[in-house]
């Protein structure tokens, strides 16, 4: 059983700005034991680039990870490039499989008018400060909700549609560079992004040229040796995509990745989203060079997806976040299981989160199997905590 006496900041019935987002992030590191926000860099127009550690031990957790991207940035600073990609993807190409905990990262808000996503994102972050401590045997959880601060908030000030950050480009009528178009992988290919700064798809005048793509690869690189799971959000359309997006050639792992988003779209099913497809990016979507994901499976990462949300906007009802959270959520707990391996992890696909509030506002939640009707359960919890 896990006890906490913080309250929601968010509910979760509405688009929110970044503000009460960042806001929201603080309250649930600073109320749950097993949590910690990081700021893991700044954005171009100097808002913090927030992302919320769930695990064991996360005070400790938070050190590492100063530790870790410090290491990171001086080894480039050292050296002009990134030896840590190339170390690692030599590893993983040898067969040197990941050390220690897994670690699960998950980022959303990459494009500044997709606002669901970090809707669902915060949603998520909700359920994992409910977990409790036993989740976090299994792998450590990193939540950054919104990649794209800069982008997002003008898309709530100026244009609802504007997806780019706001780097200001050659073309001073049209700033902004696609943040998932600025990575190292197949950087470049003019049949996945543009050079046109006036396009929504322009990648910049060279890979990493943007403080968020450089914040985003450093958090990961920081991690990768533990690195087991990585999902970004994103939306819309329904579909769980795995690289490579960039060329229609198979990685190598493609069999093991294909697995896995099946099972993912099974979950997604069981939770109430029939229309999900899933495949290679470059196939099932379209080309798209540049993102994240090509970069994580180059460095030798065996599960890295983009999950396009279901629905048919980038900013649906605002009912429609609870639903889609919910599925997601399970969608993650056993996809999580599946990749981790172990039998606790896996355990967990079967339960639910049952939460009771006690009249002195403390919250009572524990793991209880789904087959159990939620009046049972929420009495369950009840007569532990008597009992204890």
């Amino acid at each position: 059983m896990y006890l906490s006496r913080w309250e929601e900041t968010l509910a979760w019935d509405d688009y929110y700005r970044f503000d009460s987002i960042q806001r929201f992030l603080h309250h649930v590191s600073l109320h749950t034991s097993t949590a910690q926000s990081v700021e893991y860099g700044r954005s171009l127009e100097g808002r913090p680039l927030l992302a919320i550690f769930f695990g064991k031990k996360s005070l400790s957790l938070k050190k590492e990870h100063l530790r870790r991207v410090a290491k990171v940035r001086r080894l480039r600073a050292q050296q002009g490039r990134d030896p840590l990609f190339e170390e690692l993807k030599n590893r993983r190409k040898n067969g040197s499989s990941r050390t220690g905990r897994p670690v699960v990262l998950i980022e959303a808000g990459i494009h500044g008018n997709e606002w669901i996503s970090p809707a669902v994102a915060t949603f998520l972050v909700k359920k994992l400060a409910l977990a409790g401590e036993t989740f976090f045997r299994s792998a450590t959880v990193v939540v950054a909700p919104v990649v794209n601060p800069d982008g997002y908030e003008y898309s709530f000030t100026r244009n609802v549609l504007w997806r780019k950050n706001r780097r200001q480009t050659s073309n001073p009528a049209c700033p902004g560079v696609d943040l998932n178009r600025n990575w190292s992988a197949g950087w470049g290919d003019p049949s996945g992004s543009s050079g046109d700064p006036c396009d929504p798809t322009y990648r910049g005048n060279r890979s990493f040229s943007e403080p968020e793509a450089q914040a985003l690869r450093d958090l990961a690189l920081a991690w990768f040796d533990k690195l087991a799971l990585h999902i970004s959000v994103h939306s819309y359309g329904g579909f769980i995509l795995y690289p490579w997006f960039y060329t229609e050639e198979d990685i190598s792992m493609k069999k093991r990745a294909h697995k896995i988003a099946k099972k993912m779209k099974k979950y997604m099913r069981n939770s109430g989203q029939d229309r999900i497809q899933i495949g290679q990016g470059s196939e099932v979507l379209y080309k798209a060079s540049g993102v994240v994901s090509d970069y994580l499976s180059a460095a030798g990462l065996e599960h890295t997806y983009i999950l396009e949300l279901p629905g048919y906007s980038f900013a649906p009802p605002p009912q429609r976040i609870v639903p889609v959270g919910r599925s997601v959520w399970d969608t993650l707990v056993c996809a999580v299981g599946d990749v981790v391996g172990t039998r606790e992890s896996r355990s967990f696909c079967g339960k639910r989160i049952v939460k009771v509030t006690l009249s002195d506002g403390t919250e009572l939640s524990m793991w209880i199997s789904k087959d159990v009707p939620l009046k049972k359960a929420r009495q369950m919890i009840l007569e532990a905590f008597d009992s204890g």
